[in-house]
Formats: C-alpha cells, structure tokens, sequence
C-alpha cells in the first residue's frame, strides 16, 4: 500500500543513522512468506521475532530482551506500533513509544525525540 511503501522510505531514510530493529508477533509461515515476496526486511539491522523469542509482544521480557541484546536504556529507544497496548507497556518500561496512525504522524513523532529525517536523500 502507499502507506507501507511511505513508512518503508522513512525506515531507509533513518537506517544510515540509528539501528533500526523489527518487533513482531508473526509466525514463522507468515514471515517466511513475506521474506521471500517482499524486500521491507532489509530496511533493519535486527529482527526479533516472537516465534523465535517464545515471547509475544506486549510481554515485558520481550521489550527487555531487546534491549539487552542491543545494550541498551529503555530511554534511548523510538518506538512506534499501531497498537496502543503495545505503546503504553513499551513507555512504562521507558521507551519513547508513539502509536502509528499515519505518515505525518510518524515524522512529527520522530521531530518530537529529535530524529530528524533527511526528506531529500534518495533512498
């Protein structure tokens, strides 16, 4: 969709400069398939997967492994889902967790924590 191709440009745009990571609950078929007929999953150095994890999100010790696995504080962390429950556990814990609604939403998000977007690099 437009909207997924929108966030994807975002994700290339900011992966030069932050590590970008996917959190999510899909199973091994569905990732599997998406893989294979998608590119979206080179837009991130890490993928952590439920399947793989045996957490699912909005399980505490899977915002926790995270950051352990990639050193570091709940507050160093942007974090957007479209789920609010996901947001308010992912904040609890510190990060600076946003709900997705929207493209403009998504960069006033980013602006807010001080990731700026470089809107005019080709990606």
């Amino acid at each position: 969709t437009p909207k997924n191709r929108a966030v994807y440009k975002i994700a290339l745009n900011l992966k030069s400069n932050y590590t970008l990571c996917l959190a999510s609950n899909i199973n091994i078929l569905h990732f599997e398939y998406l893989k294979k007929n998608f590119s979206v999953f080179d837009a991130f150095h890490k993928i952590f997967l439920s399947y793989e994890l045996h957490l699912r999100k909005p399980s505490i010790l899977l915002y926790r492994k995270i950051l352990d696995h990639l050193s570091l504080k709940p507050q160093e962390v942007f974090y957007t889902d479209d789920r609010k429950e996901l947001i308010e556990v992912a904040n609890d814990l510190g990060f600076k967790g946003f709900v997705f609604s929207n493209i403009d939403k998504l960069k006033d998000d980013l602006l807010k924590v001080g990731i700026k977007l470089d809107l005019k690099k080709e990606v």
